[in-house]
Parts: C-alpha cells; sequence; structure tokens
C-alpha cells in the first residue's frame, strides 16, 4: 500500500502520532496502523528484536501504511544500512557522544558523496530493483 513518506507527512508541518513497540509480533503493527498511528519505532536496542524480526516489522508497517522507524543500539555490522536497505523510512541511535559516532551514523546512512552507504539492485526498499534508476535520487531527497 503506497502512503506518503514520514518525511513528507513531517514536511508538512502536521502532526505525526507514533508508537515504539518492543513485541515480537508483527501482528502489533497492524494494531497500531488500524488505531490511526502514522509511524512506529522498532526497539533493538532494549528489546529481543534482531535483524530477522526487523525485516517483518518493516514489511508489516508498509503492508499497512505506516511508516517504520527502527532504533538501533549501535553502528556495528553496518546495521544502519541494513535496516535501511529492508526499507526502514529512518534510524535512531540512541547514544552519539562523539563527532567521529555522529560521522559514521550519518555515513552509513548516505549515498556518496554524502556518505558511504552502498547499493545492491536486489534491496526491498527499490523495490527488489524495479526503482534501481531513481532509488539513490529518491533517498538523497529524502535524507535531511
Amino acid at each position: 500500500m503506497a502512503h506518503p513518506s514520514l518525511r513528507s507527512r513531517l514536511d508538512s508541518g502536521l502532526p505525526v502520532h507514533g508508537s515504539f513497540t518492543f513485541l515480537s509480533d508483527p501482528l502489533s503493527i497492524e494494531v497500531m496502523a488500524a488505531a490511526g498511528l502514522e509511524f512506529v519505532v522498532f526497539d533493538m536496542e532494549h528489546s529481543a528484536v534482531d535483524l530477522a524480526d526487523t525485516q517483518h516489522f518493516v514489511r508489516a508497517a508498509q503492508a499497512v501504511g505506516i511508516s517504520p522507524i527502527v532504533r538501533i543500539a549501535d553502528v556495528a555490522g553496518k546495521v544502519v544500512q541494513r535496516v535501511l536497505d529492508m526499507g526502514a523510512e529512518g534510524v535512531m541511535l540512541p547514544t552519539v557522544d562523539s563527532a567521529a559516532a555522529a560521522a559514521e551514523f550519518a555515513g552509513q546512512a548516505r549515498y556518496p558523496p554524502a556518505g558511504t552507504r552502498g547499493t545492491c539492485s536486489t534491496l526491498r526498499a527499490s523495490q527488489f530493483g524495479n526503482h534501481n534508476a531513481d532509488w539513490a535520487e529518491f533517498a538523497r531527497s529524502e535524507e535531511h
């Protein structure tokens, strides 16, 4: 289901409503969307949620038109790039204690020349190659 991006909703100046989830069942995302929420934050920092679970959550969120955001514990293993490649509309890093940590986080989230994020022709985010030609440009337009 196509829905306006979280960035476009925030840019509109209207209130945007959402919640965190620590639940391990993607059904919780359907309940949040039915309640009228517009975004959900999946917490990988304080829950047992891993990358495989996160992919299911992102798919569930996209299916019901709610924007998926992922809170990660740290930037190890290029996790920022990995959750964005799954289709997350945003990534939250809860603790940034140095300029170097902020730069690493931003670099993993942005395509060159602004960052170090790599690309792959079979990303969920680019609909498995159907939008590769314009995917990087769209992703750059959503970065702020």
